[in-house]
């Protein structure tokens, strides 16, 4: 069971910043289903090497990032590592996909 180091709910149009080190995990939920989550990440010990979607595409070979997939820099560096990932559109099958996601999410926080 993973430990809670911190726990946040930012406001619509909120922000924070705060350092994940290697082998912490970072969960993003969108909890109404209808924010974009803007995150920006930096190497802490290059603030020249950040997130990037571009290689994070190139690197991954696809646009539709899946559970396994990395995150990568600018230069080229692994940054993140989806552990799980479950996007999903609010459309007619919603409640199948947040029965799933609720099952998901008490599993990971139990």
């Amino acid at each position: 069971m993973a430990i809670i180091v911190q726990d946040l709910l930012l406001q619509p149009r909120g922000f924070t910043a705060f350092t994940v080190r290697k082998g912490q995990t970072l969960r993003i939920i969108d909890i109404e289903g209808q924010q974009v989550g803007d995150v920006v990440v930096f190497n802490h010990s290059d603030h020249a090497d950040k997130l990037s979607p571009q290689n994070t595409i190139v690197l991954n070979r696809t646009a539709n990032l899946r559970t396994g997939n990395s995150l990568f820099s600018t230069r080229a560096n692994k940054m993140l590592k989806t552990i799980w990932l479950m996007l999903t559109r609010r459309e007619p099958y919603e409640s199948r996909n947040e029965k799933r996601y609720q099952k998901k999410l008490n599993s990971i926080t139990a």
